[in-house]
């Protein structure tokens, strides 16, 4: 009776072993600050994958609009918003994924938008493998660029009396959900000391037995 009942406990720790679940990982970005040049920072989630289901990057900041005067008609004079855009890949390159935000300032100028977001990291070229994720690792950067305003035209003002936006991050967390190799020592030990433990009784039952 006790071997077949070790043998049910082992067969279940293998079960649980090839069966994993997905779980939640988060990771905060040492990205605070006011943002001209692309800063880059290197992702450690510090777990290997089977695969990723979802990446959300939570991201709080502001931007103070700035002014534009174009020099050429039917463009007209106006606030200028600028965007945040942050991207994950490899050094090697391949897939990526990217998020960011909508132009920020038009509607507050003189005065600073501020905003909290939880963007979802989308294909950048259609790409939707996450392939280059499942060892936990990445590379990310992080840019801050005028945005272009439909109202006015150009897109991107080449004179004139001009203030371009200004964009500060306050804070970036990534949150992953995916799904880790599982790690069977945990399931495989269970399985030893519960094993060990009836053999132990059946052992002591014979011994009363005589």
């Amino acid at each position: 009776m006790g071997v077949r009942i070790c043998s049910a406990v082992l067969l279940a720790a293998m079960c649980a072993f090839c069966t994993a679940n997905a779980d939640t990982y988060t990771l905060s970005v040492p990205c605070a600050g006011q943002y001209g040049p692309t800063r880059y920072f290197d992702i450690n989630f510090g777990v290997q994958l089977i695969s990723v289901q979802r990446l959300t990057m939570h991201w709080s900041g502001y931007v103070v609009p700035g002014w534009w005067t174009p020099g050429v008609e039917p463009g007209v004079p106006g606030p200028w918003p600028g965007q945040f855009l942050c991207a994950l890949s490899r050094d090697t390159g391949g897939s990526s994924k990217w998020v960011y935000t909508d132009g920020l300032g038009a509607t507050t100028y003189p005065n600073p938008e501020f905003f909290g977001l939880a963007s979802e990291f989308t294909p950048v070229a259609g790409d939707t493998s996450w392939g280059f994720l499942l060892d936990g690792c990445a590379r990310m950067y992080v840019q801050f660029a005028p945005a272009y305003h439909p109202a006015r035209l150009p897109p991107w003002p080449p004179w004139g009396r001009n203030y371009p936006p200004v964009g500060y991050l306050d804070s970036a967390t990534l949150v992953l959900q995916a799904t880790p190799v599982p790690e069977p020592l945990g399931s495989t030990a269970l399985a030893v000391c519960v094993c060990g433990y009836l053999l132990r009784r059946r052992g002591q039952r014979r011994s009363t037995a005589r």
